[in-house]
């Protein structure tokens, strides 16, 4: 029996049995359990398993955090229960709260674009510190430049949410994007900028002036840039239009006449009525929670921080991200949200603190790389693997985290771009127009949240349950993380990096055979990445199985639909059994030749025994990689 097979028996038989078990999904990292007596669950004996990082209860589930090998092991207890039936990954238990729905909706929308998002919003962060500080003028061609990478995704939002949003509701991806397009389409603001037809709602919180008009239908037309509630209700209207028009469009004429129905409903709607009240919505919902602030910043500041910890231990944290993007969006800046992005700052001075403390190698070891994922942005390793397991450290978080925003409530601090984490934050809370005192005391806050954060670790950071705090007497020590070990290895090939998932192949694309990443050669020799033994040389040539001395399983699969060469054009130099060293010859190909018979060359590097180890990561995602060097990192 296998690791995840014993670990879903395990968790079957200490949630209360299969008969206990109403419902079952997973997320990325977590196992949601819908029981039906969460009392009998032995939430302890769960806690302490090597194979579960932690247990957590909220939205009416009761969550097993695994980390990245949680498909494994929802599969292991599918297999056991049968009634439990394959879900689509990341796809939440159906009987929460419409309010949890609505929230998990808005994460899952959002999640695909954040990690660029933060990236574009770092730049221009970057931006506004250096002409700050004078180093850069906003006329030079430098500026100008980064700036369009840095606004691009922010301004064009609609367009991007019109995809993630016809995903999720599982509709035509492009008719979503030409939805979002339609919104910041130039020509809407130009028109914007014409005569006056005439003023509705006159005198009320929503008069508009309407400057056009659809088939005598007045348009009320608004600036939809950078904005993302008006798309996302837009995509989700032309959905059910399009589930509509299949059903009366005959379906030889479904891949014209759907689209073209959809388009003409949903656009002219979405103008005339849902933009404007999505647009009204966000307005309102902006100024609301502004006043709701307003009434004690320091106070909202303070609970915001200080709850932000239990945030991301029940998933909920995502979900506030359209609230930040819309105040953003109407109001220039998010001052509610503000606090809530000292929290890895807060994170890596408890780490720090925790390695400064640590008395063995082996404990500043296992939680450096932690305070180093947290310094750049990156809290979960550190949260779980350390905090969640020292109640005093979870303590010490919550309260450095409120303290900070409670700090930044006082100083009335606001967040002007959605951008990087940790020490990247600090560019995010300057001010466009010049820094100021709200500024200022932003820079302050973070600041006194990393330094309360490793004060109080350093001195109070003990429990009786840590092995960090370094008394002899403690004789139950408890790990507080997983050390992370890496095994680099590197290229087989000379060529051009390609990211796995753009591999025209599903089953390496979508990582069914593992994680890895893929080059297009520039040279048709592979060279063994490590010393090891061959344990498969596929029929052909094309396709080399090698387990290495460290035990990573590696897959080089040279070129895709290869196999139906039969080895034409290869040149095999080793056996199946074969003790081969680094950096020797394997196989040599002619590229071109094959790629001349229509064969894409594309090679892919696979780690086919991924599930052992805690990530497998690219060293490198794009650009020219060469023969020999380091290519993916094996983390364990």
């Amino acid at each position: 029996m296998g690791k995840y097979e014993e670990l879903a028996d395990f968790i079957i038989e200490h949630v209360g049995g299969e008969a206990n078990i109403q419902s079952l999904q997973h997320c990325m990292t977590r196992l949601r359990f819908i029981l039906k007596e969460e009392a009998k669950a032995e939430t302890e004996k769960l806690k302490g398993h090597q194979g579960i990082l932690s247990v957590v209860k909220g939205n009416g589930q009761y969550q097993i955090v695994i980390g990245t090998q949680v498909k494994h092991v929802y599969e292991a207890i599918g297999e056991r229960i049968p009634r439990l039936e394959a879900a689509t990954n990341q796809e939440e238990p159906k009987k929460n709260s419409k309010l949890s729905q609505f929230a998990d909706m808005l994460s899952k929308i959002f999640s695909p674009i954040l990690p660029v998002l933060g990236a574009t919003g770092m730049i221009k962060g970057i931006l506004v510190l250096l002409t700050t500080l004078g180093w850069m003028d906003k006329a030079s061609g430098t500026y100008q430049l980064l700036f369009i990478i840095g606004d691009s995704l922010i301004y064009y939002l609609p367009i991007y949410l019109g995809y993630t949003t016809a995903k999720y509701f599982k509709s035509n991806l492009f008719i979503g994007m030409v939805i979002g397009a339609c919104l910041v389409h130039p020509n809407v603001l130009t028109m914007m900028k014409g005569d006056v037809l005439e003023v509705l709602f006159t005198g009320s919180v929503i008069e508009s002036k309407v400057y056009a008009s659809f088939l005598s239908i007045p348009v009320l037309l608004m600036n939809y840039t950078s904005s993302a509630i008006p798309a996302i209700a837009a995509v989700y209207f032309a959905g059910k239009v399009e589930k509509y028009a299949k059903r009366g469009v005959p379906e030889l004429l479904h891949t014209f006449l759907v689209p073209l129905i959809t388009l003409v409903i949903a656009v002219p709607a979405t103008f005339i009525v849902l933009g404007p009240i999505a647009t009204w919505a966000g307005n309102i919902l902006g100024q609301v929670t502004l006043a709701i602030y307003k009434i004690s910043p320091v106070i909202a500041g303070g609970v915001i921080g200080a709850l932000w910890e239990f945030c991301i231990m029940f998933g909920m944290h995502r979900s506030f991200t359209p609230i930040t993007l819309n105040n953003i969006a109407t109001l220039g800046y998010d001052q509610v949200m503000a606090a809530r992005f000292a929290f890895p700052l807060v994170v890596t001075g408890v780490l720090l603190a925790t390695v400064l403390k640590a008395k063995k190698a082996e404990e500043k070891s296992s939680v450096l790389p932690t305070f180093i994922s947290s310094f750049f942005g990156i809290t979960e390793p550190g949260l779980y693997g350390v905090i969640l397991t020292n109640i005093r450290l979870m303590i010490i978080t919550s309260l450095s985290t409120g303290f900070a925003g409670a700090l930044m409530g006082l100083f009335g601090s606001r967040y002007y771009v959605l951008g990087g984490g940790g020490i990247f934050v600090f560019p995010s809370y300057i001010n466009p127009e010049g820094f100021d005192t709200r500024s200022a005391g932003a820079m302050i806050a973070l600041a006194a949240g990393f330094v309360a954060a490793f004060i109080l670790t350093f001195f109070f950071g003990r429990s009786k349950n840590s092995a960090l705090c370094g008394k002899e007497e403690n004789k139950q020590e408890v790990e507080t993380a997983s050390a992370l070990k890496q095994t680099i290895i590197p290229s087989p090939l000379t060529g051009d990096l390609v990211a796995l998932s753009e591999v025209q192949d599903e089953v390496f694309s979508k990582g069914i055979m593992g994680k890895g990443i893929a080059v297009y050669p520039r040279e048709g020799k592979i060279m063994a990445p490590a010393k090891g033994v061959v344990k498969a040389i596929f029929p052909g040539g094309h396709a080399i199985g090698i387990t290495t001395d460290s035990g990573v399983e590696l897959l080089i699969h040279i070129g895709l639909e290869t196999v139906n060469l039969k080895g034409e054009g290869f040149i095999s130099h080793i056996q199946q059994g074969d003790v081969i060293n680094e950096g020797q010859l394997l196989v040599e190909f002619d590229v071109q030749r094959l790629a001349e018979k229509g064969f894409d060359m594309t090679t892919i590097l696979i780690v086919t025994n991924t599930a052992q180890y805690l990530d497998i990561l690219p060293l490198q995602e794009a650009g020219t990689i060469e023969v020999g060097k380091p290519l993916l990192s094996v983390v364990q």
